[in-house]
């Protein structure tokens, strides 16, 4: 099946979710304001080896500047997904978290080497991005951050 190319989703104070048998286009725009969004790659299909997501404004812009505004964005990815991150902006943050089951608490988990890579860009205020691995098939802990 073709997959699109590109696509566009913005929300205002809502909460989207994309996963399973989702197609993730080769470039996603995401639009928020104070919205939630949780995006779970590893069983999407995906356009080839790479996806691009930038992030920008929602509600005809009127929120912080033209920035993702008071909003959140959780991609979930598995152990052999890079994520290059290049979005900024005030009062933002991205976090890294490895959610991966472990034997034994104090055990690392090594990273396979990358065969995808997502590169996530745009201006974001107010807004955090989390990155969260998991393996396929495999659901975080209940006592997670997420």
């Amino acid at each position: 099946p073709m997959l699109p190319a590109e696509e566009q989703l913005s929300t205002c104070s809502g909460k989207v979710s994309l996963g399973g048998g989702d197609a993730l286009p080769a470039r996603l725009r995401l639009g928020g304001c104070s919205a939630h969004y949780v995006i779970d790659t590893r069983a999407m299909q995906w356009p080839g080896d790479s996806a691009a997501l930038v992030l920008g404004p929602a509600c005809g812009g009127l929120c912080c500047c033209g920035a993702f505004c008071a909003s959140d964005l959780t991609l979930v990815v598995a152990p052999d997904t890079a994520v290059r991150t290049y979005a900024s902006g005030c009062a933002s943050h991205t976090r890294q978290l490895d959610k991966r089951q472990r034997r034994m608490p104090w055990q690392a988990l090594p990273l396979p080497p990358p065969t995808r890579a997502i590169e996530v860009s745009g201006r974001m205020c107010s807004a955090e991005l989390k990155v969260v691995t998991l393996e396929v098939g495999e659901t975080p802990p209940r006592c997670s951050v997420m």
